[in-house]
């Protein structure tokens, strides 16, 4: 570092500002505003370029939608709608910060066991892929080998199996559309692989959900596993924003689980113990 440089204290190659002027990445932002797509914009701030193909700003805008929402069942959800039940106006007028705060207590539930799906199906999948080529296996060889290895230590193997359904809609058209888009490579190779032996190997059928198809494809599109994480939460945000702004305009403030779906299981009544007063 020279000594000219010696005086910042940030460093970034993200978005540069001055006076009238605004580059993300090194783009004018109302040359974005007017050419890109939304998808497209996401993936030249988190990758640095623009996507290399139009069948990549497809997909990318496809990986967005595919998990912009899940109900009102979904962990984020529930921890958003209870917090802006709370934070409803008083007296005709909303507080400044409770929209915000509802949506940021929405973002908070996300985690690895709700929307962690991608960036941990990511992780072994690249690891995966890595192997493959390293070792000049096919997919079906390294996806039972993983899956052998991660039931051996006791691990649940991300991406597969779903409350809800048997055939997960998003996992099916999200690898068909890769295909489409001609993004589709090892990654979505592995994680087909591992949909059929996983029957094998753990003794039930487990289907592929969105996040292993969402995994397998930011994988192709050439995104660090970590970075699935954050981008799960990117499309799960407006969601959140229009569950929080429905319970705030739709139902009664402080919301609260009836006494009769609680179920007790503590000890029953009963008393202090005697002092040594009372003893006596």
């Amino acid at each position: 570092m020279t000594k000219s440089e010696d005086k910042y204290f940030w460093r970034t190659s993200v978005t540069y500002i001055e006076p009238n002027k605004i580059l993300v990445r090194g783009y004018p932002i109302e040359e974005l505003m007017e050419h890109l797509t939304f998808g497209e914009a996401v993936y030249l701030i988190l990758r640095g370029e623009l996507p290399p193909t139009e069948g990549h700003g497809k997909m990318m805008n496809a990986i967005l939608t595919s998990i912009i929402d899940y109900g009102i069942g979904a962990p984020s959800v529930c921890a958003a709608r209870y917090v802006a039940s709370s934070l409803l106006p008083h007296r005709g007028e909303w507080p400044p910060y409770a929209f915000c705060s509802a949506v940021a207590a929405g973002m908070s539930a996300i985690g690895i066991y709700h929307g962690g799906a991608p960036g941990g199906s990511a992780e072994w999948l690249q690891d995966g892929v890595k192997r493959m080529r390293e070792q000049r296996k096919s997919a079906e060889q390294v996806a039972e080998e993983l899956a052998r290895e991660i039931k051996e230590r006791g691990e649940r193997i991300q991406g597969f199996g779903h409350p809800h359904h048997k055939v997960d809609p998003r996992y099916v058209k999200l690898l068909e559309l890769a295909e489409r888009y001609e993004v589709a490579g090892d990654h979505c190779r592995l994680v087909q692989a591992m949909e059929k032996v996983l029957e094998k190997v753990v003794g039930r059928k487990l289907p592929g959900n969105a996040g292993s198809a969402l995994a397998a494809i930011l994988s192709d599109l050439g995104f660090d596993w970590k970075m699935c994480y954050g981008i799960f939460a990117i499309a799960r945000c407006p969601g959140l924003v229009a569950h929080v702004y429905e319970e705030m305009t739709k139902n009664a403030p402080f919301r609260v689980p009836p006494l009769e779906t609680v179920c007790y299981d503590g000890p029953t009544e009963r008393r202090l113990p005697m002092t040594n007063e009372e003893r006596k």
